[in-house]
């Protein structure tokens, strides 16, 4: 969980402000005894000293810290942005997540993954992943991080804002917009969808 120094806003730049945060503070451990090749792309920080490991951290990272080979800390495949009344099967949304990177390396192998995943919203006006969780693959992170156009447009309804600046990336027809729409509810009393 990470709790941003400003004051808490829905539509006044938080996102923005969290996402930035992230593109340069957002760092895992490596992944170890995996049976999946690693992709051919890289977020690997190997210009950093990785962080200190914790005791829950995998036997595997700490041998290899015991041996003086300690793998550099990476970026994640997503950032994923969450309301904090929002409860999160964490297992069930790694698993959701991590079938868009599989299915994205399939077809793009050797691009960073650009993916916008959540529970889509369409009417008239605009389309969006609602706000109350969705996730971007690190590449759009870092994009939103350094694009000087979007600080700009950091005011209005969070979640319009980011699908406005996919809209407006270089790349933005390779975009993958993932909806699942089965996997995000409001509280049955809510009187929401």
């Amino acid at each position: 969980m990470v709790i941003l120094p400003i004051p808490e806003n829905m539509n006044s730049g938080k996102s923005h402000t969290y996402f930035s945060w992230a593109a340069l503070n957002a760092w895992v451990p490596p992944l170890y005894n995996t049976t999946l090749p690693p992709p051919t792309y890289t977020y690997s920080n190997a210009s950093s000293i990785p962080p200190r490991l914790a005791a829950h951290d995998p036997k595997q990272a700490w041998s290899d810290v015991l041996s003086g080979n300690a793998a550099h800390w990476v970026h994640p495949d997503y950032v994923v942005k969450v309301d904090d009344d929002a409860f999160v099967m964490l297992a069930e949304l790694e698993g959701r997540l991590r079938v868009e990177i599989d299915h994205w390396r399939t077809s793009n192998p050797t691009q960073d993954p650009l993916i916008y995943w959540g529970y889509l919203i369409t009417n008239r006006l605009h389309q969006f992943m609602a706000g109350e969780l969705y996730a971007l693959s690190f590449a759009l992170v870092d994009w939103i991080s350094k694009d000087e156009r979007l600080k700009t447009m950091i005011r209005g309804a969070e979640d319009k804002q980011t699908a406005k600046w996919m809209r407006i990336h270089p790349q933005a027809n390779q975009i993958r917009w993932s909806s699942e729409r089965c996997w995000i509810y409001d509280h049955p009393r809510a009187g929401t969808v």
